[in-house]
């Protein structure tokens, strides 16, 4: 359960990337990211992470996509500070599918994914994913 849990917040890691007039300005962030597992008994605990956006991983869309290339975006679109986009994942045999929106300016973002798991994994399918970030300083 963990193991897809982690893929879902490598694609959130890489999920940063805006809208022209109201993109985030490149620098550190610090992302809060809580997940939603629809039927667990016990749901898992926020996690916090840094990452490091750079001007052209905005510009080219790339920020969307974790490295290591497992997670692809479809139907990206992007009004104003508005932003949303199609995503599937591949990892350990599980498909992660789904959809993300949310909103961003130059000091942070905020976005909300919603996906399933294909084949389920231990009775779970859907999952709930909130993140929200700030800029913190410059990358180091």
């Amino acid at each position: 359960m963990m193991r897809c849990a982690v893929c879902v917040a490598v694609l959130a890691m890489g999920g940063v990337g805006m809208a022209a007039a109201s993109e985030p300005a490149p620098g550190l962030y610090e992302v809060e990211m809580r997940m939603s597992l629809p039927g667990m008994p016990m749901q898992m605990p926020a996690m916090q992470f840094r990452n490091c956006l750079k001007a052209e991983d905005v510009r080219s869309g790339k920020a969307y996509v974790p490295e290591g290339g497992e997670c692809k975006l479809s139907d990206l679109q992007q009004r104003g500070s508005k932003v949303s986009y199609r995503f599937r994942c591949v990892s350990e045999g599980r498909t992660l599918v789904g959809e993300a929106s949310g909103s961003s300016h130059a000091a942070g973002y905020e976005m909300t994914m919603k996906g399933a798991f294909q084949p389920a994994m231990d009775g779970v399918s859907a999952f709930v994913q909130t993140l929200r970030a700030r800029r913190i300083g410059n990358c180091k």
